[in-house]
């Protein structure tokens, strides 16, 4: 699936959880803190008032319940 984000919209996947501690304990799935780390997958052109400070393949934190899923 090819998604191309327009204005200053940008589509970002989401990191996978932890599945072992460093100690090597495993964790289970509901105790698994989900990250706000995401890595950008595609970048909008921007606007004429905003510009695009993030490129493909950077790494961002967003807000736990921002954004749409798709």
């Amino acid at each position: 699936m090819n998604i191309k984000p327009l204005g200053e919209r940008v589509v970002i996947k989401k990191m996978e959880a932890e599945e072992k501690t460093k100690s090597g304990i495993v964790l289970p799935g509901q105790a698994q803190e989900q990250p706000q780390v995401a890595e950008v997958m595609a970048v909008g052109p921007g606007t004429s008032d905003i510009k695009m400070e993030v490129a493909v393949g950077d790494k961002v934190i967003f807000p736990k319940y921002s954004g749409t899923e798709i």
